[in-house]
Protein backbone atom coordinates (compact mmCIF):
# COMPACT_ATOMS: atom_id res chain seq x y z
CA UNK A 1 0.00 0.00 0.00
CA UNK A 2 1.32 3.22 -0.79
CA UNK A 3 1.96 5.30 1.98
CA UNK A 4 0.07 8.72 0.42
CA UNK A 5 -2.52 11.30 2.07
CA UNK A 6 -5.22 10.42 -0.44
CA UNK A 7 -4.84 6.86 0.58
CA UNK A 8 -5.13 7.73 4.06
CA UNK A 9 -8.14 9.85 3.91
CA UNK A 10 -10.24 7.61 0.79
CA UNK A 11 -9.31 4.20 2.61
CA UNK A 12 -8.74 5.92 5.83
CA UNK A 13 -5.63 4.31 6.72
CA UNK A 14 -7.82 2.77 3.60
CA UNK A 15 -5.39 5.82 5.83
CA UNK A 16 -30.94 18.95 12.00
CA UNK A 17 -32.39 20.07 15.23
CA UNK A 18 -29.76 22.00 15.81
CA UNK A 19 -28.66 25.41 14.08
CA UNK A 20 -25.55 25.34 12.26
CA UNK A 21 -22.99 27.64 13.88
CA UNK A 22 -22.58 30.93 11.84
CA UNK A 23 -19.05 31.11 12.03
CA UNK A 24 -15.54 28.45 12.54
CA UNK A 25 -11.85 29.05 13.17
CA UNK A 26 -10.27 29.85 10.00
CA UNK A 27 -10.68 32.01 6.41
CA UNK A 28 -13.75 31.66 4.60
CA UNK A 29 -15.60 30.26 7.63
CA UNK A 30 -19.04 32.64 6.97
CA UNK A 31 -21.48 30.21 5.97
CA UNK A 32 -24.54 31.70 3.85
CA UNK A 33 -27.49 31.57 6.91
CA UNK A 34 -29.87 30.48 3.30
CA UNK A 35 -27.89 27.51 3.51
CA UNK A 36 -29.20 26.48 6.71
CA UNK A 37 -31.00 22.76 6.47
CA UNK A 38 -32.09 23.68 2.82
CA UNK A 39 -33.50 20.70 0.73
CA UNK A 40 -32.89 21.25 -3.22
CA UNK A 41 -35.90 19.55 -5.02
CA UNK A 42 -34.08 17.70 -8.18
CA UNK A 43 -36.43 17.10 -11.05
CA UNK A 44 -36.21 14.03 -12.48
CA UNK A 45 -35.58 12.65 -15.54
CA UNK A 46 -33.70 10.53 -17.69
CA UNK A 47 -29.94 10.30 -18.08
CA UNK A 48 -26.76 8.49 -19.40
CA UNK A 49 -25.33 7.32 -16.24
CA UNK A 50 -21.50 6.45 -15.83
CA UNK A 51 -18.47 7.31 -18.23
CA UNK A 52 -19.77 9.95 -21.00
CA UNK A 53 -17.06 12.25 -21.27
CA UNK A 54 -14.17 10.16 -23.35
CA UNK A 55 -10.27 10.02 -22.45
CA UNK A 56 -11.16 11.00 -18.59
CA UNK A 57 -8.22 9.10 -16.81
CA UNK A 58 -9.33 6.79 -14.10
CA UNK A 59 -9.07 8.22 -10.06
CA UNK A 60 -5.49 8.51 -9.32
CA UNK A 61 -5.24 5.10 -7.01
CA UNK A 62 -7.39 3.10 -9.27
CA UNK A 63 -5.84 0.55 -12.07
CA UNK A 64 -8.75 0.19 -14.20
CA UNK A 65 -12.64 2.17 -13.89
CA UNK A 66 -14.38 -0.49 -16.04
CA UNK A 67 -17.04 -0.17 -12.93
CA UNK A 68 -17.87 3.53 -14.85
CA UNK A 69 -18.92 1.32 -17.82
CA UNK A 70 -20.67 0.95 -20.16
CA UNK A 71 -22.74 4.14 -19.73
CA UNK A 72 -26.22 3.59 -20.08
CA UNK A 73 -29.70 5.47 -19.58
CA UNK A 74 -31.04 5.66 -16.23
CA UNK A 75 -34.31 7.45 -15.05
CA UNK A 76 -34.44 8.72 -11.84
CA UNK A 77 -37.52 10.10 -10.13
CA UNK A 78 -38.13 13.43 -8.77
CA UNK A 79 -36.44 14.10 -5.15
CA UNK A 80 -35.15 16.39 -2.49
CA UNK A 81 -30.96 16.73 -2.00
CA UNK A 82 -29.87 18.39 1.04
CA UNK A 83 -27.09 21.52 -0.82
CA UNK A 84 -24.83 20.60 1.44
CA UNK A 85 -23.38 17.78 3.41
CA UNK A 86 -24.22 17.09 7.27
CA UNK A 87 -21.83 19.43 9.34
CA UNK A 88 -19.97 18.21 12.53
CA UNK A 89 -22.29 21.00 14.28
CA UNK A 90 -25.57 19.11 13.73
CA UNK A 91 -23.73 15.72 14.27
CA UNK A 92 -22.12 16.75 17.48
CA UNK A 93 -25.75 17.54 18.05
CA UNK A 94 -27.08 14.10 17.60
CA UNK A 95 -24.08 12.57 19.10
CA UNK A 96 -24.86 14.53 22.39
CA UNK A 97 -28.55 13.74 22.28
CA UNK A 98 -27.25 9.96 22.31
CA UNK A 99 -24.96 10.28 24.72
CA UNK A 100 -22.48 9.11 22.62
CA UNK A 101 -18.67 10.76 22.05
CA UNK A 102 -18.26 12.71 19.70
CA UNK A 103 -16.71 11.35 15.98
CA UNK A 104 -13.10 12.46 15.90
CA UNK A 105 -12.05 15.16 13.59
CA UNK A 106 -8.54 13.79 13.02
CA UNK A 107 -7.21 12.89 9.57
CA UNK A 108 -5.22 9.71 9.08
CA UNK A 109 -2.17 11.14 9.85
CA UNK A 110 -3.35 12.28 12.89
CA UNK A 111 -4.28 16.51 11.85
CA UNK A 112 -7.22 18.33 12.57
CA UNK A 113 -9.47 19.14 10.22
CA UNK A 114 -11.41 21.61 12.66
CA UNK A 115 -15.35 20.95 13.33
CA UNK A 116 -18.39 23.72 13.23
CA UNK A 117 -19.59 24.09 9.91
CA UNK A 118 -17.55 21.85 8.24
CA UNK A 119 -18.39 18.72 6.69
CA UNK A 120 -18.63 15.63 9.50
CA UNK A 121 -15.88 12.76 8.71
CA UNK A 122 -14.73 9.78 10.51
CA UNK A 123 -18.35 8.41 9.83
CA UNK A 124 -19.01 5.02 8.69
CA UNK A 125 -21.89 3.92 6.27
CA UNK A 126 -23.90 2.66 9.09
CA UNK A 127 -22.85 5.99 11.49
CA UNK A 128 -24.37 7.88 8.58
CA UNK A 129 -27.71 5.74 8.91
CA UNK A 130 -28.29 5.32 12.51
CA UNK A 131 -28.18 9.44 12.25
CA UNK A 132 -30.56 9.91 9.55
CA UNK A 133 -33.21 7.11 11.66
CA UNK A 134 -32.69 9.63 14.52
CA UNK A 135 -33.24 12.69 12.70
CA UNK A 136 -36.53 11.06 11.15
CA UNK A 137 -37.93 9.93 14.95
CA UNK A 138 -37.47 13.71 15.80
CA UNK A 139 -39.15 15.00 12.84
CA UNK A 140 -41.75 12.32 13.93
CA UNK A 141 -41.08 10.20 10.84
CA UNK A 142 -40.41 6.63 10.40
CA UNK A 143 -37.37 4.94 10.77
CA UNK A 144 -35.46 4.43 6.67
CA UNK A 145 -33.04 2.24 7.63
CA UNK A 146 -33.12 -1.51 9.41
CA UNK A 147 -29.39 -0.69 11.92
CA UNK A 148 -28.91 -4.15 11.24
CA UNK A 149 -28.94 -5.29 8.01
CA UNK A 150 -28.61 -2.11 6.29
CA UNK A 151 -31.83 -2.13 4.21
CA UNK A 152 -34.19 0.52 3.26
CA UNK A 153 -37.57 0.37 5.03
CA UNK A 154 -41.07 1.52 4.53
CA UNK A 155 -43.08 2.78 7.24
CA UNK A 156 -44.19 -0.68 8.19
CA UNK A 157 -41.02 -1.32 8.60
CA UNK A 158 -40.70 -3.72 5.90
CA UNK A 159 -37.63 -4.15 3.54
CA UNK A 160 -38.17 -2.23 0.49
CA UNK A 161 -35.79 -1.16 -2.82
CA UNK A 162 -38.91 1.02 -3.59
CA UNK A 163 -37.38 4.20 -1.93
CA UNK A 164 -40.28 6.21 -2.86
CA UNK A 165 -41.93 3.53 0.32
CA UNK A 166 -39.33 5.55 2.15
CA UNK A 167 -41.37 8.53 4.53
CA UNK A 168 -38.22 10.27 5.66
CA UNK A 169 -34.17 11.61 5.12
CA UNK A 170 -32.11 8.54 3.41
CA UNK A 171 -28.78 8.57 1.66
CA UNK A 172 -29.79 9.31 -1.93
CA UNK A 173 -28.72 6.55 -4.25
CA UNK A 174 -26.11 6.06 -6.95
CA UNK A 175 -28.22 6.88 -9.37
CA UNK A 176 -29.72 10.29 -7.41
CA UNK A 177 -26.25 11.03 -6.29
CA UNK A 178 -24.83 11.20 -9.67
CA UNK A 179 -27.72 12.65 -11.78
CA UNK A 180 -28.12 15.88 -9.14
CA UNK A 181 -24.49 16.14 -9.32
CA UNK A 182 -24.23 16.71 -13.17
CA UNK A 183 -26.85 19.00 -13.60
CA UNK A 184 -29.49 16.57 -13.98
CA UNK A 185 -27.18 14.41 -15.91
CA UNK A 186 -25.39 16.91 -18.18
CA UNK A 187 -21.89 15.50 -19.79
CA UNK A 188 -19.00 17.15 -17.04
CA UNK A 189 -16.58 15.31 -15.42
CA UNK A 190 -16.71 17.49 -12.26
CA UNK A 191 -19.28 19.80 -10.69
CA UNK A 192 -17.75 23.16 -12.41
CA UNK A 193 -17.35 21.86 -15.83
CA UNK A 194 -14.53 19.61 -17.60
CA UNK A 195 -11.44 22.13 -16.93
CA UNK A 196 -9.62 23.75 -14.12
CA UNK A 197 -11.54 24.04 -10.78
CA UNK A 198 -12.10 27.79 -11.53
CA UNK A 199 -15.41 29.31 -11.86
CA UNK A 200 -15.54 33.31 -12.83
CA UNK A 201 -11.97 33.52 -11.41
CA UNK A 202 -12.40 31.64 -8.11
CA UNK A 203 -11.69 28.56 -7.08
CA UNK A 204 -14.39 26.15 -7.44
CA UNK A 205 -14.10 23.58 -4.67
CA UNK A 206 -12.35 21.64 -1.65
CA UNK A 207 -9.48 20.06 -3.09
CA UNK A 208 -6.10 18.73 -3.21
CA UNK A 209 -4.29 22.25 -3.97
CA UNK A 210 -1.09 24.65 -3.80
CA UNK A 211 -2.11 25.12 0.23
CA UNK A 212 -2.60 21.22 0.39
CA UNK A 213 0.92 21.13 -1.37
CA UNK A 214 2.68 23.34 0.72
CA UNK A 215 1.28 21.83 3.99
CA UNK A 216 2.01 18.15 3.09
CA UNK A 217 5.62 18.89 2.06
CA UNK A 218 8.35 16.10 1.77
CA UNK A 219 9.79 16.98 5.15
CA UNK A 220 6.20 17.08 7.23
CA UNK A 221 5.55 13.59 5.32
CA UNK A 222 8.81 12.20 6.18
CA UNK A 223 8.78 12.95 9.52
CA UNK A 224 5.31 10.65 9.45
CA UNK A 225 7.14 8.12 7.88
CA UNK A 226 4.66 9.33 4.88
CA UNK A 227 6.34 8.71 1.15
CA UNK A 228 6.00 12.46 -0.82
CA UNK A 229 3.34 13.17 -2.96
CA UNK A 230 3.11 12.18 -6.50
CA UNK A 231 3.65 14.19 -9.45
CA UNK A 232 0.50 16.03 -10.55
CA UNK A 233 -1.25 14.89 -7.43
CA UNK A 234 -2.52 18.16 -6.94
CA UNK A 235 -4.33 21.20 -8.59
CA UNK A 236 -2.38 24.05 -9.27
CA UNK A 237 -4.63 26.50 -7.92
CA UNK A 238 -5.45 28.23 -4.29
CA UNK A 239 -8.67 27.72 -2.74
CA UNK A 240 -7.95 29.17 0.56
CA UNK A 241 -8.04 25.96 2.92
CA UNK A 242 -4.77 23.89 3.26
CA UNK A 243 -7.47 21.34 4.58
CA UNK A 244 -11.25 20.51 5.22
CA UNK A 245 -13.14 23.81 4.15
CA UNK A 246 -17.12 24.76 5.72
CA UNK A 247 -19.59 23.91 3.45
CA UNK A 248 -20.69 26.14 1.27
CA UNK A 249 -17.12 27.99 0.90
CA UNK A 250 -17.64 27.57 -3.01
CA UNK A 251 -19.84 27.99 -5.72
CA UNK A 252 -23.14 25.30 -6.40
CA UNK A 253 -23.98 23.87 -9.15
CA UNK A 254 -26.67 24.89 -11.16
CA UNK A 255 -29.09 22.91 -9.26
CA UNK A 256 -27.72 24.76 -6.16
CA UNK A 257 -26.20 21.66 -4.55
CA UNK A 258 -22.63 22.87 -2.84
CA UNK A 259 -19.38 20.57 -2.63
CA UNK A 260 -20.37 17.97 -4.76
CA UNK A 261 -16.73 17.72 -6.39
CA UNK A 262 -14.21 17.54 -3.68
CA UNK A 263 -14.45 18.51 0.34
CA UNK A 264 -15.38 15.17 1.33
CA UNK A 265 -16.49 11.59 -0.33
CA UNK A 266 -20.16 11.19 0.46
CA UNK A 267 -21.36 7.42 1.30
CA UNK A 268 -24.34 6.93 -1.29
CA UNK A 269 -27.36 4.31 -0.51
CA UNK A 270 -26.52 1.54 -2.53
CA UNK A 271 -23.79 -1.02 -2.57
CA UNK A 272 -21.99 -1.41 -5.78
CA UNK A 273 -24.15 -2.49 -9.18
CA UNK A 274 -22.64 -3.65 -11.85
CA UNK A 275 -23.23 -1.49 -14.70
CA UNK A 276 -24.71 -3.09 -18.28
CA UNK A 277 -26.16 -1.39 -21.45
CA UNK A 278 -29.87 -2.56 -20.04
CA UNK A 279 -31.89 1.08 -19.01
CA UNK A 280 -32.65 1.69 -15.49
CA UNK A 281 -35.20 3.01 -13.45
CA UNK A 282 -34.67 3.88 -10.07
CA UNK A 283 -31.91 1.55 -9.32
CA UNK A 284 -31.15 0.37 -5.94
CA UNK A 285 -27.94 -1.84 -4.91
CA UNK A 286 -28.26 -5.12 -2.79
CA UNK A 287 -28.13 -3.94 0.31
CA UNK A 288 -27.31 -7.97 1.44
CA UNK A 289 -23.61 -6.74 -0.21
CA UNK A 290 -21.34 -5.94 2.88
CA UNK A 291 -19.92 -2.84 0.40
CA UNK A 292 -20.98 0.80 -0.36
CA UNK A 293 -20.23 3.27 -2.79
CA UNK A 294 -19.13 6.72 -2.18
CA UNK A 295 -19.17 9.82 -4.27
CA UNK A 296 -17.17 12.83 -5.25
CA UNK A 297 -13.74 12.80 -4.09
CA UNK A 298 -12.09 14.98 -1.60
CA UNK A 299 -10.49 17.98 0.22
CA UNK A 300 -6.81 15.87 -0.44
CA UNK A 301 -7.91 14.32 -3.38
CA UNK A 302 -6.59 16.48 -6.99
CA UNK A 303 -6.85 16.22 -10.78
CA UNK A 304 -7.79 12.32 -10.48
CA UNK A 305 -11.20 12.61 -9.20
CA UNK A 306 -14.33 12.68 -11.63
CA UNK A 307 -18.06 12.84 -11.05
CA UNK A 308 -18.36 9.12 -12.20
CA UNK A 309 -15.77 7.65 -9.67
CA UNK A 310 -17.63 5.59 -7.59
CA UNK A 311 -15.13 3.31 -4.91
CA UNK A 312 -16.94 1.16 -2.82
CA UNK A 313 -15.30 -0.09 0.79
CA UNK A 314 -17.60 -2.24 3.51
CA UNK A 315 -19.88 0.06 5.41
CA UNK A 316 -18.82 0.01 8.72
CA UNK A 317 -15.35 -1.56 8.73
CA UNK A 318 -13.15 1.16 11.43
CA UNK A 319 -10.38 1.33 8.50
CA UNK A 320 -13.61 3.14 6.40
CA UNK A 321 -14.35 6.16 8.81
CA UNK A 322 -11.96 8.25 7.17
CA UNK A 323 -10.83 11.59 7.66
CA UNK A 324 -12.32 12.71 3.95
CA UNK A 325 -15.94 10.79 4.04
CA UNK A 326 -19.12 11.81 4.75
CA UNK A 327 -22.83 12.40 3.79
CA UNK A 328 -25.20 14.28 2.81
CA UNK A 329 -29.00 13.66 2.80
CA UNK A 330 -31.82 13.15 0.57
CA UNK A 331 -35.85 12.36 0.50
CA UNK A 332 -37.96 11.36 -2.01
CA UNK A 333 -40.92 13.46 -2.72
CA UNK A 334 -43.91 11.72 -1.96
CA UNK A 335 -47.73 12.78 -3.19
CA UNK A 336 -48.34 15.73 -0.28
CA UNK A 337 -44.85 17.20 -0.94
CA UNK A 338 -45.89 18.10 -5.25
CA UNK A 339 -47.34 21.85 -4.17
CA UNK A 340 -44.76 22.57 -2.63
Amino acid sequence: MKKTIGLLAIIAVFAAPAAIADNVQGSGSQINPALKGKMVKVLGGTFVMGRTVADTPCFFYVESCDNELPAHPVTVSSFYLNSTEVTFKEFDYYTMMMGLPKVSSLDGGKVDLGRGNRPVVNVSWFDAVKYINWLNREKGWPKAYNERTGELIDAAGNPTRDVSRVIGYRLPTEAEWEYAARNRGQDIINTWGNGEPIVSGKPAANIADSQFKAFFNPEYLASRGLDPLPEGYTWEVDDGFSRLAPVGSFPPNELGLYDMSGSVWEWTNDAPRVYTEVPQVNPVGDASDSFRVMRGGSWDNGPGIHLVDRPSVTHDDIYNKGGATGFRLARSIRTSDINE
